[in-house]
């Protein structure tokens, strides 16, 4: 008999919700078997052969969406501020996180072409609520990650000095 893969080893392997998955195989004809499943202390499961679950990997993958392995995952993300509209709105900021620095911007260059990166700062998993508490404090939010800043400067300055703390997770 062939390997079972539980819906939650898809959903965890994927990154996402179980929910999720379950509706994503349904809808594209994949009908989930009920299976114990040891790791679930021998509870009812929702399952897939392997061959199922090999074709559902491949048919997420062909739609775009990548299987991101736990390296990538935990990969130190990139906190940034960027104008989207320096000659019009020189005080409005978008600040995010991103893997890819050069990726994101251009995406915010789609619809800002004239969009300035200020600022990116290396921002462990561990810093990034503590960071974006740090840089949204006092700012009035507009939506989205756009905020608006009555002294960039001054940010700048705040958010130079958070990274500059010595880090408890370097080795």
């Amino acid at each position: 008999m062939s390997e079972i893969v539980t819906l939650q080893q898809l959903a965890e392997e994927f990154r996402i919700d179980r929910s999720t998955v379950r509706k994503f195989v349904r809808g594209h004809g994949f009908e989930p078997v009920l299976v114990r499943s040891r790791a679930w202390g021998n509870q009812c499961a929702l399952g897939f052969t392997e061959d199922e679950a090999n074709r559902i990997r491949e048919m997420r993958r062909a739609r775009g969406f990548e299987l991101r392995s736990p390296e990538s995952v935990c990969k130190p993300k990139f906190l940034y501020l960027v104008q989207p509209i320096p000659e019009y709105a020189p005080q409005r900021l978008a600040i995010g996180l991103a893997l890819d620095i050069d990726q994101r911007l251009s995406e915010i260059r789609h619809n800002s072409p004239n969009a300035v990166l200020l600022v990116s700062w290396s921002c462990p998993l561990q810093w990034q609520k503590a960071a974006f508490a740090c840089l949204i404090a006092g700012l009035t939010p507009l939506g989205g990650e756009c905020y608006a800043c009555k002294d960039i400067g001054s940010l700048l300055v705040q958010g130079h000095r958070f990274f500059e703390r010595p880090r408890s997770d370097a080795a």
